[in-house]
């Protein structure tokens, strides 16, 4: 048995979901985003990729701070 998880977040999926449900083979859960993650870092994967959760978390300016500093900090590492 395989367990695929389908994001509901666009007209086309909500109609994709309908038809697999109308499937006599297939079976529809329905999970909270929270237990699909669970369920993704059960199998060493991330459900949400960090670009997509912590986007406008920081200002332009300050993304751009944090970038040159981890540079540098990536520098000194491999100078060592």
């Amino acid at each position: 048995m395989t367990t695929l998880v389908i994001e509901d977040n666009s007209v086309q999926a909500r109609q994709f979901v309908q038809y697999v449900r109308t499937l006599p083979f297939v079976t529809v859960k329905n999970e909270d985003k929270q237990a699909a993650n669970g369920a993704a870092l059960a199998e060493g994967k991330s459900a949400v990729r960090l670009s997509d959760k912590f986007r406008g978390a920081f200002s332009k300016e300050a993304g751009e701070s944090f970038r040159e500093h981890i540079k540098t900090m990536r520098e000194e590492w491999d100078s060592i």
